[in-house]
C-alpha cells in the first residue's frame, strides 16, 4: 500500500469528484424524508394498536418532516420552478421512476406465482 504523499491518480485528476450539491441541504432532505416516512409508518401501527396519542404525534412529525424535506430540496435546487419541473417529468428508464414494491412484490419468495390481490 502506498502512503498518501506517494499516491497519484490517473492523469493527475482527483479520484473522487467533489459533490455538486450544497452540503446541509441534501443530507437534511434525505434525513427528513426518511424520518417522515418512518414516522408515518409508526403512526399507522400506533393507530392500529389503539395508541391514539402516539399516532397523532407520528402523523404530525411526518407532516412536518415531509414539508421541511421539500423545503430543503427546493433550496438545494435553487428555484421553485426546478422542483415543479422535477414533478412534471417522468422518465421510464430512471430507477427512481420505478417503485420498489412494483419490482419486489410481484412474486412469492419461493414459489414464483403472483401475489394474491392487487399491487
Amino acid at each position: 500500500m502506498t502512503s498518501a504523499e506517494e499516491f497519484e491518480s490517473y492523469y493527475g485528476r482527483p479520484v473522487l469528484k467533489p459533490p455538486v450539491w450544497k452540503v446541509p441541504d441534501v443530507p437534511l432532505y434525505l434525513y427528513l424524508g426518511g424520518a417522515a416516512g418512518a414516522s408515518s409508518t409508526m403512526a399507522l401501527l400506533a393507530d392500529l394498536t389503539g395508541r391514539r396519542d402516539l399516532a397523532r404525534a407520528g402523523r404530525l412529525t411526518a407532516a412536518v418532516g415531509a414539508t421541511a424535506s421539500v423545503g430543503a430540496l427546493v433550496h438545494d435546487l435553487g428555484r421553485p420552478m426546478r422542483f415543479l419541473n422535477m414533478l412534471r417529468v417522468f422518465k421510464p428508464t430512471s430507477l427512481t421512476a420505478r417503485p420498489s414494491s412494483r419490482s419486489c412484490s410481484r412474486s412469492w419468495p419461493s414459489g414464483g406465482t403472483r401475489w394474491p390481490g392487487r399491487f
